[in-house]
């Protein structure tokens, strides 16, 4: 969680990788915040972290406020129909999505 909320202003990093962290539904929610105010990430790549639905949903929170081109990578996670439909709605109501690996 402290590399979340020092991420909310870094002004220096593009790219974060997260692998293999088994990130819960409330490291997801504080992500989607911190999503929503970085305005230099460019990437995330959140592969294998046993993400699922809720998870899914809280990350996407953050990027549907998050107005800078972005690259996401949720491959090898846990995501169910559920987690689909919201990605499915993100893509269709953000342009600022570049690429989403899933």
């Amino acid at each position: 969680m402290l590399i979340t909320e020092a991420l909310k202003n870094n002004v220096n990093l593009g790219n974060l990788t997260l692998l293999h962290n088994r990130i819960t539904i409330q490291g997801a929610r504080v992500i989607g915040e911190m999503l929503k105010v970085n305005e230099h990430l460019k990437s995330i790549n959140l592969a294998f972290n046993e993400i699922g639905d809720g998870e899914t949903k809280a990350i996407s929170e953050g990027l549907k406020a998050n107005r800078k081109s972005f690259i996401v990578n949720l491959r090898s996670n846990e995501i169910g129909d559920e987690g689909g439909r919201v990605i499915i709605k993100l893509i269709a109501i953000t342009s600022s999505l570049k690429k989403i690996d899933s």
